[in-house]
Parts: structure tokens; C-alpha cells; sequence
């Protein structure tokens, strides 16, 4: 694919569309002017009730993962954007399939996974994720930053997979900064195309994707890299797996 964009001269673009939340933005530029002080700590959960529908969402040689990487690199994608990180250590992780360990081999794919990580800020991060999860609502999704001076939440509404609240937390006071209505869904298509011949030339291209997880010293890239960005959207992170990290128990 990245290939074929090369030869068609055409800007390739990955739909991490939670970037465009109002709440995030909202909360993007908060953490640019330190209200939250230095941020330690973060969680995230995304769990989809439902699951997939697709039959190749399952099996590894077509969808090369599970929840995992189809949930959970939304939201770890948007706390590397959001602090700033540049790289991170997979310190711990568990990966599951109906309730038991999951094979390094043969087809199946996670359905429950949980990371802890540590980025290089020095901020540690609990990341959970699951499909067929009874989770008494259609899905649950938040992320949490903890700061020295405060914290900060995305969560989702009743269950919705499209409206968001976020909220300032100091204490035990919690202020909404952001709610629904919020017509976030086509921001991201609108925002790649907002880029422009001139700035597409100069956008470098990934050369390579990273090898299948387990084995990998693979990147997380931004949805492009943007030399003109002078903020943290245009910087690569990279994702290290610490060997003897997965846990099997």
C-alpha cells in the first residue's frame, strides 16, 4: 500500500479520527499550556460489547490481530499524540481468548488484552481493550490522564460509540469542558485533504511496516508526518517490546 501511494504520488493517510474529538482538542490544548502539570500516569479502556461482525476480524493471517490492534491503537495512539511521547515500553501484557491464554500460534486472535506500559516521559500506562465483553452497555471507552496538578478524562456517553464528554478533574471537583453534540465523524478525511500538493511532497513516507507483534521493535506513526507541525503530531513514536514481557498467567 505505501508502495502504491509512492508510485501514484498520492498522500496515505491512517483514520486515527479520535484525534478530532472536541474534548480531545479541548484537552490538547490544556496540556499545552501545563494545566495538568507534568502527567505521570494514564489509563485507557476501550471495549466493544458487540465485536466484530466480519469472520477475517478473527483470524490472524487476515486481520493480523485482535482487539488488541484493532481498539486499543486508538487510544494508545492518542496518549503518545496527546503527551508528546516519542517512545514506549511494553513492561507487562496479557492477551486472552474466551477467558484463557492466548497461543502464540495458529489463527486465533485476542479478545481481551491488557498492557502496562512506560513511556519515555516517564509516564506509566494501563491499556485494556476487548471485544464480547459484558460490559452492560454497547461499549465503554475513556482515556484518563493524571497530572501532578490535575487530571483529565475522555469518556464516552451511555454507552455511545459517537458522542463524548471530557471533563477537568482536581480533587474532587470535576469540570466539563466539552459534551455532545459534537460532529466529529468526517474531521479526519476533511483534515488529510486539507493538505496540500506542495506540503504532500515534502510529507516523508514510512518505509516499511513494522513486523507482526511478539517479535517486534516496530513504530506507531502519526497519520503523517508533517515537517511544518512543530508539535507533537509530527513526531514518529516507536514501540519497543520488552522481551519476557507477556504474561502468561
Amino acid at each position: 500500500m505505501i508502495g502504491a501511494a509512492r508510485a501514484a504520488d498520492r498522500l496515505l493517510g491512517v483514520d486515527l479520527s479520535y484525534r478530532h474529538l472536541a474534548g480531545v482538542t479541548a484537552l490538547r490544548r490544556m496540556l499545552d499550556a501545563q494545566d495538568l502539570g507534568r502527567i505521570y500516569a494514564a489509563d485507557l479502556t476501550f471495549h466493544n460489547a458487540y465485536g466484530p461482525d466480519k469472520p477475517w476480524f478473527t483470524q490472524r493471517s487476515r486481520s493480523g490481530g485482535g482487539c488488541l490492534i484493532d481498539l486499543g491503537t486508538h487510544l494508545l495512539d492518542l496518549v503518545l499524540w496527546l503527551t508528546g511521547a516519542t517512545d514506549a515500553e511494553v513492561r507487562a501484557s496479557v492477551l486472552l481468548r474466551d477467558g484463557r491464554p492466548l497461543e502464540d500460534h495458529g489463527e486465533a486472535v485476542e479478545d481481551f488484552a491488557m498492557t502496562q506500559l512506560r513511556l519515555d516521559t516517564g509516564a506509566e500506562v494501563r491499556l485494556t481493550c476487548s471485544w464480547f465483553l459484558p460490559a452492560g452497555r454497547d461499549c465503554v471507552i475513556e482515556l484518563i490522564l493524571y497530572g501532578t496538578d490535575g487530571a483529565a478524562a475522555i469518556r464516552n456517553v451511555e454507552g455511545s460509540f459517537y458522542d463524548f464528554r471530557a471533563e477537568h478533574w482536581r480533587g474532587t471537583q470535576s469540570v466539563v469542558i466539552s459534551e455532545p453534540p459534537d460532529e466529529w465523524g468526517g474531521r479526519a478525511i476533511a483534515d488529510w485533504a486539507s493538505v496540500s500538493p506542495a506540503r504532500r511532497r515534502s510529507i516523508p513516507v514510512l518505509a516499511a511496516m513494522p513486523p507482526p507483534p511478539g517479535s517486534w521493535t516496530g513504530s506507531i506513526d502519526p497519520p503523517y508526518e508533517d515537517p511544518d507541525d512543530h508539535g507533537h503530531g509530527g513526531r514518529r513514536s516507536h514501540l519497543r517490546h520488552r522481551a519476557g514481557a507477556r504474561s502468561r498467567s
